[in-house]
This record gives C-alpha cells, sequence and structure tokens, in this order.
C-alpha cells in the first residue's frame, strides 16, 4: 500500500509540471510545454490529449494539412490517427536514446529529457539556421554585441558581413566534426551556457544563441 502511494507520487504530473515549470523558468530553448523528445510510444499513448498532441507535432515542425469538407467529426479522427501515426515516426533526430524506458509520466518524462537535452553540443541544420546569435570578438569583449545569423543555405550573414565593403563575397559555412567551420577560419566549438544556450567559440570569436 505504502509503495503504491509513493509509486503514484513519484509519476504524478501535477508535482512534475510544477517542477517543469520550476527549472524551466528562464531557460533559453525551451517552452512550457510536453518535450518533443520524449518517445511518447513509450507508455504514455493514452496520456495525451489531441491539443497536447499537435503541440509537441508542431515543436517537432510538423505543419498540418487542410482536410476538405469532411465533416467535423471525421475531421477530429482521421487527424488525431495521423497525428498519432506521424507522433511515433517523428522523434527527433537528436533525442536521448529511450529504448529501454517505460514512461508513466509525461511531465516526469519531459523533466528528464529536458535535462539530458540541456547537455547537448550537437546542432542540426534547421537548428542552428532557426537560431539569432549573438557575438563578440574576444580582443575587444567591452564592445557592443554584434549579430549573425547561419543561413540554411549555407551562407553567413552578419552585422560585420553588413559593414565591411571589403570582404567582396558571402561567407560560406558548414559543419565539421563536432562543430561548425567558417571559411577557413578556426572551428567553431559547440557549448552549453547555465541559461541552456549554445555557446559557439573559437580563439577569436564567441557566439551566444538569443
Amino acid at each position: 500500500m505504502v509503495s503504491r502511494s509513493w509509486s503514484h507520487l513519484a509519476n504524478d504530473d501535477l508535482l512534475w509540471q510544477s517542477m517543469c515549470r520550476n527549472r524551466w523558468t528562464g531557460r533559453k530553448h525551451i517552452s512550457m510545454q510536453l518535450h518533443p523528445s520524449v518517445d511518447y510510444a513509450r507508455g504514455l499513448r493514452k496520456s495525451l490529449s489531441p491539443l497536447e498532441i499537435q503541440q509537441i507535432l508542431k515543436a517537432r515542425g510538423y505543419e498540418f494539412s487542410s482536410q476538405g469538407k469532411l465533416s467535423v467529426f471525421l475531421v477530429f479522427i482521421n487527424c488525431l490517427c495521423d497525428q498519432w501515426l506521424t507522433l511515433e515516426s517523428s522523434l527527433p533526430e537528436t533525442a536521448p536514446s529511450q529504448t529501454e524506458i517505460i514512461w508513466h509520466s509525461k511531465w516526469k518524462a519531459s523533466y528528464m529529457v529536458a535535462e539530458v537535452d540541456s547537455r547537448r553540443t550537437r546542432l542540426t541544420h534547421k537548428e542552428l539556421s532557426n537560431i539569432d546569435w549573438c557575438f563578440k570578438f574576444k580582443q575587444w569583449m567591452a564592445e557592443e554585441n554584434l549579430r549573425a545569423r547561419f543561413r540554411d543555405d549555407f551562407t553567413l550573414w552578419s552585422d560585420v558581413i553588413e559593414m565591411d565593403e571589403d570582404l567582396g563575397h558571402t561567407l560560406q559555412w558548414c559543419f565539421e566534426d563536432d562543430g561548425v567551420r567558417v571559411e577557413h577560419f578556426p572551428l567553431l566549438i559547440i557549448s552549453r551556457a547555465d541559461d541552456w544556450g549554445f555557446v559557439m567559440q573559437n580563439r577569436h570569436v564567441i557566439l551566444y544563441s538569443s
């Protein structure tokens, strides 16, 4: 009886949702919703509402399509079935391994996965190109932050490029090993800040995700 009570408390969604709110407040790259990198097929299928399924899929970059002129009920059933299939097959490539886990609380799962993800130092192409970056040259750390954007066509935009007419060409970037390289410059090594933001730096510059 006591063990069942402890088990229930250890997997209470209201408790873990409150813990998520306290832990995630002020952190970057996370919203106050169920984490998109949880494998919800592992014990949590019955615990998700249709709205939660849609929120998870949107966080994974899924775009919803129109269902034409079907009845509202049929649209709901068709969408729900389609969304469940998509949910089970769209786990992000950066999600931590959960093959040995059966979850009993969606918010506990979100808390645990978020902790692992907060230490991840591998960026996807989509993540890198969707983040706005601010940066400084290390020899001028007292100067105002500059802006940069790694575009999805593998070109780099920054305040420096915009201001420097002598550059004469667009800078290219690529993934290399565990970092990002811009042209011939030293490799940018990826790490994480205390606020869960991404940091990229080499001996010349340091960039922070905003």
